[in-house]
């Protein structure tokens, strides 16, 4: 049973409950984690049912229904990090949010931040400890983000951060900064930091250290005539993808990866011509880039499909569109990546289906 995808261990979870049970030990857990390694998922809801997902998974080819019927209540994911989601409730009759893993069915609630609804375009970052021994979370620390008026006749906005820390067991105060621009929603973690980009152009891209709770600004010069970027972490490494062109239309898509001193944006990859032609098809100013590791998802408003592009292979090809999807382009803008794995979260107040 170690040597099986990981697709068909959530097949074989539901033979028996005594299959249930074994897969879901924290022995198998460790086990399977070591000798099976799963690429990063793409996870969209097109669902009305706020309980049901779709991955797709790229070393198979497929889409796989993700069920969340687990959760005590209909919730959205705002953040991922190896294989944990945080998620907010739907309603606004719940006060809690969670930490969850979709493949051991397991999460922890927690309370929602404080001076929640007084901000706007909130950026959200997971991260987490783990155990060196065995693999699994020790504790876990979500990140919350918002622009928030200085005053009503003002045009500055201040960056509210609001930290969760489990092994604490409550919300403290992150830090904040002097913008005059909101902040965008659009994010990524890498290294312990969380890196948004402000709401219009030029664009500047801001880093939040979670240790020392400070945000800074990346100093590093931005490409020329940028209309439009996404952050993705490509292994440890801020890989920005950014829409180049003229008069607001993009005409050709680059990549850039951040050095290790924050300075400059290096050249890393193009969108070949021909792919981006068809991607892009007639004059576009929006697209959405998905990803993680080695693995970017590409949709446009305009385009009825995913472009993806393995960074490790150098391909570019279009992944099958689930029939489900009416309009994926709408649902790739609520769209995450997901590394999935077993390891479920180790904290007092867990809870299992």
């Amino acid at each position: 049973m170690l040597k099986l995808p990981l697709f068909s261990l959530l097949r074989a979870r539901s033979v028996c409950k005594g299959w249930d049970k074994a897969i879901q030990s924290k022995y198998f857990m460790d086990a399977y984690s070591e000798t099976c390694k799963q690429e990063p998922w793409l996870l969209l809801f097109p669902h009305i049912d706020g309980n049901k997902g779709l991955a797709y998974d790229p070393s198979i080819k497929r889409w796989l229904h993700i069920s969340f019927s687990f959760l005590p209540f209909e919730s959205r994911v705002v953040a991922t990090s190896d294989g944990l989601l945080c998620m907010v409730p739907k309603s606004s009759h719940h006060k809690q949010w969670v930490v969850c893993n979709p493949i051991s069915r397991t999460y922890a609630s927690f309370s929602c931040p404080p001076g929640l609804f007084k901000l706007f375009f909130l950026a959200v970052g997971l991260f987490f400890e783990k155990d060196s021994i065995n693999d699994g979370i020790t504790s876990f620390k979500v990140v919350m983000a918002g622009s928030e008026l200085v005053a009503e006749d003002s045009e500055q906005f201040n960056l509210v951060t609001e930290v969760y820390d489990s092994s604490l067991g409550y919300w403290v105060k992150g830090g904040n900064m002097l913008l005059d621009v909101p902040l965008s929603s659009w994010k990524a973690t890498c290294n312990g930091m969380m890196f948004c980009i402000t709401g219009s152009r030029p664009y500047r891209v801001l880093g939040y250290n979670v240790k020392g709770r400070v945000w800074f600004e990346v100093q590093a010069k931005m490409p020329a005539n940028l209309i439009l970027l996404r952050l993705v972490d490509h292994n440890g490494v801020l890989l920005m993808v950014g829409g180049l062109g003229d008069d607001d239309v993009i005409n050709k898509i680059g990549m850039w990866t951040l050095n290790p001193t924050f300075s400059q944006w290096v050249e890393f990859g193009w969108m070949p011509s021909g792919v981006c032609h068809d991607f892009l098809q007639t004059q576009s100013r929006q697209f959405v880039c998905i990803g993680h590791s080695n693995f970017l998802y590409f949709s446009n408003k305009r385009c009825h499909g995913v472009l993806m592009h393995n960074i490790l292979s150098k391909s570019w090809f279009w992944i099958p569109v689930n029939p489900f999807f009416i309009n994926i382009h709408y649902y790739m803008l609520k769209g995450f990546h997901f590394q999935p794995k077993l390891y479920s979260i180790l904290n007092e107040s867990q809870y299992r289906e």
